[in-house]
C-alpha cells in the first residue's frame, strides 16, 4: 500500500473514534461475488460500472474472496462489464441504481477468450443488502405526481407510516413538509439536500426547499431501519438529490397557470363589496443540461419562478355614520384625528355591529357607533425565483469532481395588514453551495470528500416599505373585535452561515467492507428573537374609544422620552427598540439594532 494513503487511512480512523455517525452521500453501492460455475471464487476480475448517459466509468476488482465493491455511484442506469484474462467477458446492461442502494450482483464466469463476451440479460437478480424501510421517488415520479406547494419532499406522505397529525403544527417556514413518521414527533425528521445539512436551525423542518421538479434526480425517503451512516433522526430521513448533465443535450420548459378568475363571486365578497382579485398562481421555468466535453465534463442548470396572488385583506373599521358621530362628539381630539387620518377613506360596509362609547364627563351615555368589515384594495403577492447550476468534471477514471450552487428567494408582500399603512412583509432567501471530490486509491479503497456552504436568511413580519413612517414607532393597539393602528411585535429575522465538511472512505478487506468517515458542521447565526420591540396595548371587553386614544397619547410620549434616551446614553451609536406589553406583561431591552439587522 502506498505510504500516503496508509497515513490518510490511519488519520481518518483516529478521527472517527471521537465523532458521531455521518450522513451518507447521495449515491449507491454495487457489490457482489464472482465465481466459477462450480462455485469456486475468482480473484483479480476487473469490474467496471459505466453510466450509460454520461459514459463515466467506476472500477473495482475482486479480491481473494472473489468479492468486489464499487461505492459512491451516482444514481442512474449502468452497464456492468467483467473481464479477466482466459475468461469470457461478461456484460450486464440496464443495472438501475437509486440513492442509498446497496445492491449485490453476483456473476459466474466461464473459461474462454477475453474477446468472447456473454451478454447477461437476466442473470443473477439484484439483492438489496440494506433493509431500510421507505421509498425512492425517481425523476419521472417527481415530475408527474402532484406536489404540495411544489415541494418534492411531500411525496413522502404516500408512504406507510407517514401522516399529518391532526390538530398539530410545526413552527417552520415550510409546514407542507412537516409530518409524523411512525408516530414520532414532526421535529424528529432529518432533511438533506444532496446529502448535506438542510435542517432549519430555529424551528426545525426544511431550511431550503428545492422546488424545481424537472431538476430533481431522486427523492430518497427512509422511514426506518437506518444504516450506521445515519443519525440525528428518530422519525424519517429525507434527501433531495439534484440532476447532473449527460452526454446528450436536453432540456425542459414549464408553464403552469391556475386562477379563480372565472369562478363566480361569493356572497360574502358581494356583501363586503370586495374588488375582483381572485387567487392565481403562475409558475414558469426551464432546465437544460448536456456535455461541455463528452464523457468528461457536464453541466446542468435550471430556473423556476413562482408567483401567487390572493384575495384582498379585510379590516373591521367604523362605518361612515360612525365617523360622523365620532367627529361630532370629539371635535378637537388629537388622538381621534390621528386614528381617522390613518384610516383615510376606508369605511366599513358589511356585517355591522355596535361599539359602546361610554359616558361623557357629566355622566351622559354617548350611545353606540357602528363598526363593519371593509375590504382593502390590496392583494397579497408571494413568489420569487429559484435557480440551480451544476458542473461535473472527470479528471480521470479514478478522480471525479462536482460543483453545485442553488439560490432561492421568496417574498410575501404584504404578509399582513393590521390597519391602512401598517403593512408587514415576509422575506426569505437561501443559498447552498456543494463541492464533491471522489477519488479511487485502489480497486478496493475509495475516498469521497464533500464541502457545503449554506446561508439561509429570512425575516418575518418586517415593516414593509409601503408602510407609513409612524408604523416604525407607534405601539400596536389591540382592541377586541375591531382593527386598530400598529404592527405586530413578532418581527423575527435570522441570518446563518452553515459550514459542513464530510470525509468518507470505503475499504474492502477479505469478506468485510468497511465504511467510515467524519462529519464536521459549524453553524454561525445572527438572530432577532420574537420580542416586543415596540409597545403593545391590549383593550378587552367594552372598549371606550376616547380613553383608548388618551392612553395611547400618554404612552407614546413616555415611551419615547424615557426608553430611547436611556439607551442612547449607554450605546450612542445604536438604536435600541425596547419592548413593553401593556397591561400585564413587560419585556424590555430585547435586542439592539445597528444598520437595521445587527444583534447586540
Amino acid at each position: 500500500m502506498p505510504k500516503r494513503p496508509r497515513l490518510l487511512l490511519l488519520l481518518v480512523l483516529a478521527i472517527c473514534v471521537f465523532t458521531e455517525p455521518l450522513l451518507a452521500g447521495p449515491t449507491a453501492t454495487l457489490t457482489g461475488r464472482v465465481t466459477y460455475p462450480s462455485g469456486a471464487v475468482i480473484a483479480g476480475v476487473k469490474v467496471k460500472a459505466t453510466n450509460v448517459e454520461t459514459n463515466v466509468t467506476f472500477s473495482g476488482e475482486t479480491n481473494a474472496e472473489g468479492l468486489y465493491n464499487i461505492p459512491d455511484l451516482p444514481p442512474g442506469t449502468y452497464r456492468v462489464i467483467l473481464q479477466k484474462f482466459a475468461f469470457r467477458t461478461i456484460v450486464k446492461p440496464d443495472v438501475e441504481l437509486h440513492v442509498q442502494d446497496v445492491s449485490a450482483l453476483n456473476f459466474s464466469m466461464e473459461v474462454g477468450s477475453v474477446t468472447e463476451s456473454i451478454m447477461v440479460d437476466a442473470g443473477a437478480p439484484l439483492i438489496q443488502a440494506g433493509p431500510q424501510r421507505g421509498g425512492d421517488f425517481v425523476s419521472r415520479e417527481v415530475r408527474d405526481l402532484p406536489l404540495v406547494s411544489l415541494n418534492p419532499v411531500t411525496l413522502a406522505r404516500t408512504l406507510p407510516g407517514v401522516i399529518e397529525l391532526p390538530g398539530t403544527s410545526l413552527l417552520s417556514n415550510y409546514p407542507e413538509a412537516a409530518f409524523s413518521v411512525n408516530g414520532q414527533r414532526q421535529r424528529a425528521n432529518n432533511y438533506s439536500l444532496d446529502s448535506t445539512e438542510n435542517n432549519e436551525m430555529w424551528g426545525t423542518g426544511i431550511a431550503q426547499p428545492f422546488n424545481i421538479a424537472d431538476a430533481v434526480e431522486e427523492v430518497s425517503a427512509q422511514t426506518g431501519n437506518f444504516g450506521v451512516e445515519f443519525g440525528r433522526a428518530g422519525g424519517g430521513i429525507f434527501n433531495v438529490v439534484t440532476k447532473s448533465g449527460t452526454n446528450a443535450l436536453r432540456g425542459t420548459l414549464l408553464w403552469r397557470y391556475q386562477s379563480q378568475l372565472f369562478d363566480s363571486v361569493s356572497n360574502v365578497d358581494k356583501m363586503n363589496h370586495a374588488p375582483r382579485i381572485a387567487f392565481s398562481q403562475n409558475v414558469y421555468g426551464f432546465t437544460v443540461g448536456g456535455p461541455l466535453r463528452k464523457g468528461k465534463t457536464f453541466f446542468f442548470g435550471g430556473l423556476q419562478w413562482d408567483t401567487r396572488r390572493s384575495s384582498p385583506f379585510k379590516l373591521v373599521v367604523p362605518t361612515e355614520s360612525a365617523v360622523s358621530t365620532l367627529r361630532s362628539l370629539f371635535p378637537s381630539n388629537p388622538r381621534l384625528d390621528l386614528y381617522l387620518s390613518l384610516l383615510g377613506n376606508l369605511r366599513g360596509t358589511a356585517s355591522p355591529f355596535p361599539i359602546q362609547l361610554g359616558d361623557d364627563p357629566s355622566g351622559v351615555d354617548r350611545g353606540t357607533v357602528q363598526f363593519a368589515t371593509a375590504p382593502l384594495a390590496q392583494a397579497e403577492s408571494q413568489g420569487g425565483p429559484e435557480w440551480l447550476l451544476r458542473l461535473d468534471h472527470n479528471l480521470s477514471e479514478a478522480h471525479h469532481l462536482a460543483f453545485r450552487y442553488i439560490y432561492d428567494s421568496n417574498t410575501y408582500s404584504p404578509s399582513s395588514i393590521n390597519f391602512p399603512g401598517f403593512i408587514a412583509d415576509d422575506d426569505r432567501r437561501a443559498q447552498n453551495f456543494l463541492f464533491t471530490d471522489h477519488y479511487t486509491f485502489s480497486p478496493s479503497w475509495t475516498n469521497e470528500f464533500r464541502f457545503s456552504y449554506a446561508r439561509p436568511e429570512w425575516e418575518t413580519a418586517g415593516i414593509s416599505p409601503q408602510s407609513v413612517p409612524l408604523a416604525r414607532t407607534l405601539p400596536q393597539i389591540r382592541i377586541s373585535s375591531i382593527d386598530a393602528p400598529g404592527l405586530w411585535n413578532g418581527t423575527h429575522f435570522l441570518v446563518a452561515n452553515n459550514l459542513l465538511f464530510q470525509e468518507m472512505q470505503t475499504k474492502l478487506s477479505g469478506r468485510h467492507t468497511f465504511r467510515y468517515g467524519v462529519e464536521f458542521l459549524r453553524q454561525l447565526a445572527a438572530e432577532q428573537p420574537l420580542a416586543y420591540v415596540r409597545a403593545e396595548i391590549h383593550l378587552h371587553g367594552r372598549a371606550r374609544l376616547l380613553r383608548f386614544r388618551q392612553l395611547l397619547g400618554r404612552l407614546q410620549r413616555a415611551f419615547r422620552s424615557r426608553a430611547q434616551n436611556f439607551w442612547r446614553k449607554c450605546f450612542p451609536s445604536r438604536s435600541i427598540p425596547s419592548g413593553l406589553l401593556f397591561p400585564g406583561h413587560v419585556a424590555a431591552g430585547a435586542f439592539a439594532e445597528s444598520n437595521g439587522r445587527t444583534p447586540l
